[in-house]
């Protein structure tokens, strides 16, 4: 059988189960997902037109992947997934050794939806995600070791707790420990206590030069040999520039990566 045909299914098992209603918010902590959409009560797939999704995890635009798929129930003869491979290929993007092995492997620290348990006990790739059950939805105990990783995993991240009210953390890159932003005022002195002197020749370097720019990722940097202008680099190499604590607030916003009440228990709080 075509390998393509195969990861359309092995895409399906291993795709982030996701409510109809939470599908439409477009949570961050999705984006980048394959995304499986289910009833809002958990019973079953949705009974929407499509329920394979993917949202972009730069611009998070949604896609419709059932527009790709070819299901062998509507010709087998096509059903080499070649469609979903081209559309695969046009939104990808470059990625290092390094990056890559960041990632966290599929299905790891995540739960399992109940109407898929086969998926587990045939060996197939686990389904994880979003579930409507307080009891399959525990939060489960964090080990040093788990903290760890997951601290130095999101260095210099801008966390938004999105099961609570999305207050915004920032993760120091230099300690790894998560640092609380009340507002636009506490955001702009966090980022200034953490900002690392820069000179005019290097923020130039940073602004032109995105290898290099994505080497500083994270960091804030201050502009030394000026007014000590504050400049935060995200993820994907750009510089925002601080001017206030207005600005730090809505840069926050717009940057921040939504996690769990659980996993940000796992990060170190921090004071200054």
């Amino acid at each position: 059988m075509n390998s393509w045909y195969n990861a359309e299914w092995n895409g399906y098992y291993a795709s982030t189960g996701i409510t109809t209603s939470n599908l439409a918010k477009k949570p961050k902590n999705v984006w980048g997902h394959l995304l499986n959409e289910w009833k809002n009560d958990g019973t079953g797939i949705a009974d929407s037109k499509y329920t394979h999704h993917y949202i972009h995890p730069r611009t998070g635009k949604l896609y419709d992947l059932d527009t790709y798929l070819s299901w062998p129930y509507v010709d087998v003869t096509t059903s080499n997934g070649l469609e979903l491979l081209t559309f695969i290929k046009s939104i990808g993007e470059n990625i290092s050794t390094v990056e890559l092995n960041q990632i966290e492997p599929l299905g790891s620290k995540n739960y399992i939806w109940q109407a898929l348990q086969h998926s587990r006990d045939n060996n197939l790739l686990p389904l994880y995600g979003f579930t409507t059950s307080t009891a399959q939805d525990q939060p489960q105990p964090s080990t040093q070791q788990e903290s760890s990783v997951l601290s130095n995993r999101l260095r210099g991240k801008i966390l938004l707790q999105i099961e609570s009210h999305g207050e915004a953390w920032y993760v120091n890159p230099k300690d790894s420990k998560r640092y609380y932003m009340a507002n636009g005022d506490k955001a702009y002195n966090v980022m200034r206590n953490f900002g690392i002197g820069i000179t005019n020749k290097d923020l130039e370097k940073i602004k032109n030069d995105k290898i290099f720019a994505k080497k500083n990722s994270g960091k804030i940097f201050l502009q030394v040999e000026a007014h000590g202008e504050a400049y935060y680099i995200d993820f994907n190499g750009n510089a925002h520039y601080l001017k206030d604590g207005s600005v730090a607030y809505t840069v926050m916003r717009e940057l921040g990566l939504g996690i769990t009440n659980n996993d940000l228990s796992k990060i170190p709080e921090g004071s200054l």
